[in-house]
């Protein structure tokens, strides 16, 4: 790499540590309920059911202020008494393919909530019968079908945004006008994000207040994270040169892994033979001793996401072989009359996984002082152990 090449990252990484910065990650965040179960962007499972299940006053919350709200803020002329919104609490499977949808059979009303994060309209030309091309125009005339008369579409996206041309499109492929002009758009950052707030006010103090607030903290890092990435590649294509360093760090990511990895177990592999009697490198070493098995090895996990069992074997103690895997996360063990394994304790050392490079600490160890300060903390802990009896080991069947 020359140094124009290199002067390019540098400025390039400079302006990265700017974004990353207006967009942190807080801790609260990592114990969010609805993070834990389901993906940020889930736009059915996560979104829509729980949008569905607060607009539905029959469901156990038993609160119709939360539709109220939503009519209001939408300005649909609908009441809450008759209404029917699907999916249900119960039944979490969607109407007639339609993500969000709220009907009054008494008075011939409804309310068709198409639920956009990331995917693309689902406009059919090969659509069967008289049903319209256009996603939101066959959504309209399946619920026409019914015998509603007065409905009403709110397009839902992350960012205000129309739909595709084509979704408003007849079986002939004409813009069926009734449809385009009965579609409102709505977005996540503004119109849901009030109406949430407004339902948390109406349900304060309870278990359900907690549950929005939580829910609210997702679309928030759900629309920094679609902003951030705006701005990542408004700032790649900025320049010729931003163009030129991301390219270059892109074709050597694949490269800059397999020394990491290589790194870290060379070092580890130095340091424990300070120490220990009978240091081997696995699968290499008792293979052949050129390298050649472990390089190979290291480059099929950083290369291809393999997740293959590699690591260090060695003599603990007297009958003991003690090793460290990189198979998942990073653990150790030991090898006696009984097999006894552990993660590693220390925080820095939490969910090293080579062959996923994704979180914090793998990428961490990228820099060569922290791999000399995992090092030292993976054979403090062994030691700790060594003179604890290794009792706190689990035990494998």
């Amino acid at each position: 790499m020359n140094n124009e090449s290199e002067d390019n990252l540098q400025r390039l990484f400079l302006q990265l540590s700017k974004i990353i910065e207006e967009y942190p990650e807080t801790e609260d965040m990592k114990m969010n309920i609805f993070r834990i179960l389901h993906k940020e962007h889930d736009e059915r499972r996560l979104h829509s059911r729980f949008i569905s299940y607060l607009l539905s006053p029959n469901n156990s919350h038993n609160n119709k202020q939360f539709l109220e709200l939503f009519f209001k803020n939408f300005h649909i002329d609908m009441s809450p008494d008759f209404v029917e919104v699907y999916p249900t609490e119960s039944e979490k499977s969607e109407y007639r393919n339609i993500d969000i949808l709220i009907i009054d059979k008494v008075n011939n009303k409804a309310v068709i909530i198409e639920n956009k994060i990331y995917a693309s309209d689902s406009n059919k030309n090969d659509a069967t019968g008289d049903e319209p091309k256009g996603q939101i125009a066959r959504y309209y005339k399946r619920i026409e079908n019914e015998g509603i008369n007065d409905i009403v579409v709110l397009y839902l996206k992350p960012f205000k945004a129309s739909p595709s041309k084509g979704s408003y499109f007849d079986k002939e492929g004409t813009i069926i006008e009734k449809v385009k002009k009965k579609t409102k758009l709505i977005d996540y950052v503004e119109d849901i994000t009030k109406w949430l707030r407004q339902c948390v006010d109406v349900c304060s103090d309870t278990i359900l207040e907690r549950y929005i607030k939580q829910y609210l903290e997702i679309i928030t890092k759900m629309t920094g994270d679609i902003k951030e990435r705006i701005r990542i590649k408004n700032l790649i294509g900025a320049s010729d040169e931003n163009i030129k360093a991301t390219k270059l760090l892109i074709s050597n990511w694949n490269h800059v892994k397999w020394h990491t990895v290589h790194e870290f177990w060379t070092k580890l592999q130095k340091e424990l033979k300070e120490k220990y009697i009978n240091v081997q490198l696995y699968p290499d070493e008792y293979i052949n001793e050129d390298g050649t098995e472990f390089n190979k090895t290291i480059k099929n996990i950083t290369y291809y996401n393999k997740d293959i069992n590699h690591g260090i074997l060695f003599e603990i103690k007297k009958n003991t072989i003690g090793y460290i895997s990189g198979k998942g996360e990073l653990s150790w063990g030991i090898e006696n009359s009984q097999k006894k394994w552990t993660n590693f304790s220390d925080k820095k050392l939490k969910n090293i996984c080579f062959s996923k490079f994704s979180n914090d600490n793998t990428f961490s160890l990228i820099n060569s002082d922290n791999i000399e300060g995992a090092v030292k903390s993976i054979i403090d802990e062994i030691e700790d152990a060594k003179k604890d009896g290794f009792k706190d080991l689990n035990t494998v069947d």
